[in-house]
């Protein structure tokens, strides 16, 4: 039932307050010892830094991102890819907090994930790819930002 409040009020623009509820969602399910429940607790999380960070609470976005990621690492029936869409917001709350060079490490992290990955998605590795892109022309690595594109564009979508 959290989860749901908090997906409305998410809706709403209501972030604090959605943040607030997807919180509960994350302790009640991982309080409840259940894997299931652990499994359910990622699109917790999902919501929680994503509402934390429209509503501009990076730093406490930033803890639970990383809650998030550690949890991707533990449960089974992800994707291998799956972190990767963590390793992408944390870059973003980085840049947020003008921590650039954490941001740009996550940044690559996302990439290699998807370099690595033995079942390939497509559409998943060209905007990551292209996310980095935008990150280095926002820093004025307009050079460095074609290369990526270049990259980016390169993959086949299937």
């Amino acid at each position: 039932s959290y989860y749901c409040l908090a997906s409305f009020l998410y809706r709403l623009k209501e972030y604090e307050e959605a943040a607030n509820l997807a919180s509960l969602a994350v302790t009640t399910r991982l309080g409840s010892g259940s894997e299931i429940a652990e499994s359910s607790a990622l699109h917790d999380y999902f919501l929680l830094v994503n509402a934390l960070c429209w509503s501009k609470q990076f730093e406490e976005a930033k803890k639970h991102a990383a809650a998030w990621l550690e949890l991707s690492g533990r449960v089974s029936g992800q994707t291998e890819t799956y972190p990767a869409e963590i390793h992408l917001l944390q870059a973003r709350i980085f840049e947020q907090l003008n921590n650039i060079g954490e941001a740009e490490q996550e940044f690559l992290t996302a990439v290699e994930i998807h370099n690595k990955a033995k079942s390939k998605n497509q559409t998943e590795a060209k905007g990551v790819y292209a996310s980095y892109a935008e990150f280095l022309k926002r820093r004025g690595r307009d050079t460095e930002a074609e290369e990526i594109k270049a990259k980016a564009s390169a993959i086949k979508a299937k």
